[in-house]
């Protein structure tokens, strides 16, 4: 392998490392955060999120009183009332609902009820002056077994984060390699360039033709 193919080679090699090392677009990894639930009579099993600031909910699940909630749509679009100026349908409301930083003024309440077959769990806050205003709330609604007794329940939660990581973050790829990648293959090709010259002139003096000058 003569010295242009190998600076050539090296060249290339360094290319394949800055990509390798450096991927085109950073990848977001939401936090899960885990609810706890405060209050009674009949506290939910489970509550359990993934939020991203980019990405929104990918997922929110509460399993109360038997049944398994699925909030994730309606924490993405959450209804919003008057207590809280600024807040509208969007994830963002959503999260700040349920991290207690929606707005001052108000009271939290989770709420669940069971009545007629229907199953109801809700997130939502409430001015603490009369009349009330809601600031925002999360709903869903599903069918469960009939029960003629209803059932209800509510209190507070707070939440604790489960993966302390919201993000991965990678740099661009080092300049220094794309630099050293460029000057190995431009010296790659100047030996078989010359190389090229080099066998065209002994060809043509031993076909005794003159050549021509170098351009």
């Amino acid at each position: 392998m003569n010295l242009g193919m190998r600076l050539r080679g090296i060249g290339l090699l360094i290319l394949l490392a800055a990509a390798l090392v450096s991927p085109a677009v950073a990848r977001a990894t939401p936090t899960t955060y885990f609810v706890n639930f405060s209050g009674g009579p009949t506290l939910p099993a489970l509550g359990l999120f993934s939020y991203d600031a980019t990405l929104g909910f990918s997922n929110f699940f509460v399993s109360w009183n038997g049944t398994l909630f699925d909030l994730t749509s309606a924490a993405n679009t959450p209804g919003v009332g008057g207590a809280c100026p600024g807040a509208s349908s969007s994830p963002a409301t959503g999260f700040a609902l349920m991290d207690h930083s929606l707005c001052s003024g108000v009271f939290s309440r989770w709420n669940g009820s069971e009545t007629g077959g229907l199953g109801s769990f809700s997130f939502y806050n409430e001015t603490l002056a009369l009349p009330a205003h809601t600031g925002a709330f999360i709903n869903a609604n599903m069918p469960v077994a009939f029960d003629p007794v209803p059932v209800n329940a509510a209190g507070d939660w707070t939440l604790t984060n489960l993966t302390g990581v919201t993000s991965l973050a990678v740099s661009e790829p080092p300049t220094i390699l794309i630099l050293l990648a460029g000057l190995f293959l431009l010296a790659g090709w100047w030996p078989v360039r010359k190389l090229a010259r080099d066998e065209s002139l002994l060809q043509r003096t031993a076909q005794n033709r003159p050549y021509p000058a170098a351009q």
